[in-house]
């Protein structure tokens, strides 16, 4: 058996020995803390508004504009997850010419400059804008959206406060400045079968814009947004021209009547038409001719806010199956939208095979601060109608865009991205 001897000097010691082996278990405890599970030293919060905990903690003001320091964190912040995630960086580089570190430089000095929150959103969405994929553009915070976030699962995120605040504060800086600019400023000129035409009585169209032919602007216009591909022209477009009359780069418009227009093209008045409510509606409906037992099914859009109305059609027709020998489905002026929209509107009710889809998001002000996957609920179709049988009724150029089976399609190629 052993004896352990209790000396003054022992017992002074082995306290000093607790003592600091206390103190360093938790400064490791502090500092791992600190490092892995601290806000302050998480990345910043993504999307315009960047403000992270310990800014938040020193009680700043949500409806407080960003600081510049605040606007260029957030710019950085949004080029490194780009660079981290975006698959097409290098491709853009590469094959379109675009040296991101040069346009990046550019952007930050105009960040910088911008005067207030509003126009630091439009910095942004004019940034989005010359990246050369359609999907790739600056949310904006309306009612879409927030049906976005729900129809995706993600309505978990909106139980947190501060991200409710955030959206909230942009939602109506947004909105109050888009209501600055008179919509009788804007001038639209809509793209039908290879011209722009005036939108007041679509009498006359677009011959040359700055001196340049329609398709050489547009060909060398920096601007993805809005901008589509024809297969029938085998050329670039965009769905609408947006000018104003009051400011903004000048832009010289002649019709092929020889008038010649002065006006004026900026991203806030792009901008406040595409947001405005008095948008046009896309045309959705059926036709059913029940002689020749065929449904006209027409699909301009497959924006999410058209699910219900797309899905409410689509099992009308599959009532009425007994009575349809050919479906056709018509969506050559479709400006895509969310797949969703597709897969539970048109996939679940006339394809007979299990899909399943994986997505990756960045929600920002959630717990984890990352990327993460979800997937779509597959489902079995139980009663597939006919696809398309006589392609004589559809375009040349959109024959080989749709196939089909006979009693029993497995699927249908669009025209979608």
């Amino acid at each position: 058996m052993f004896k352990i001897k209790f000396s003054k000097h022992n017992i002074k010691k082995m306290i000093k020995i607790i003592f600091l082996s206390i103190i360093i278990i938790w400064d490791i405890y502090f500092l791992v803390d600190l490092i892995f599970f601290s806000d302050k030293f998480r990345k910043p919060y993504v999307g315009i508004n960047y403000k992270d905990y310990n800014l938040v903690n020193n009680n700043k003001k949500e409806s407080d504009s960003l600081s510049v320091e605040e606007k260029a964190a957030d710019f950085q912040f949004m080029i490194d997850f780009m660079y981290e995630n975006y698959p097409l960086i290098h491709i853009d580089e590469e094959i379109y010419g675009i040296v991101f570190e040069e346009k990046n430089d550019k952007f930050r000095k105009l960040i910088e400059d911008t005067k207030n929150d509003f126009e630091f959103y439009l910095t942004l969405y004019k940034y989005f804008s010359t990246v050369k994929s359609a999907h790739t553009y600056l949310l904006f915070p309306d009612p879409v959206f927030l049906e976005n976030i729900q129809v995706n699962n993600l309505s978990n995120i909106m139980e947190n406060n501060l991200y409710i605040e955030r959206l909230q504060y942009w939602k109506n800086l947004l909105y109050e400045n888009v209501k600055n600019y008179n919509l009788d400023d804007i001038v639209k000129f809509k793209y039908i079968d290879g011209r722009y035409y005036e939108t007041e009585f679509f009498d006359t169209y677009i011959t040359h814009i700055n001196g340049q032919p329609v398709q050489e602007f547009i060909d060398n216009h920096e601007s993805i947004l809005n901008k589509n591909f024809s297969f029938r022209k085998n050329a670039l477009y965009f769905s609408s021209l947006i000018f104003n009359k009051v400011q903004g780069e000048p832009v010289s418009v002649r019709m092929n009547n020889g008038i010649e227009y002065n006006l004026y093209h900026a991203p806030e008045y792009e901008f406040s038409y595409i947001y405005n409510l008095n948008e046009e509606q896309p045309e959705i409906f059926y036709l059913l001719d029940e002689v020749k037992r065929i449904c006209y099914y027409r699909i301009d859009s497959f924006q999410i806010r058209y699910l219900n109305k797309i899905r409410k059609l689509s099992e009308e027709i599959i009532e009425k199956k007994d009575s349809i020998d050919t479906v056709i489905f018509d969506i050559r002026n479709n400006n895509g939208g969310h797949l969703l929209t597709f897969i539970d509107g048109i996939l679940d009710h006339f394809i007979n095979k299990e899909y399943k889809f994986t997505y990756k998001y960045y929600v920002p002000f959630t717990e984890f601060h990352s990327a993460f996957k979800y997937e779509y609920r597959s489902k079995i179709i139980k009663n597939p109608v006919i696809g398309i049988k006589n392609k004589t009724n559809l375009y040349y150029s959109y024959k080989r865009k749709i196939e089909y089976g006979e009693k029993n399609p497995q699927y249908l190629k669009t025209c979608m991205y």
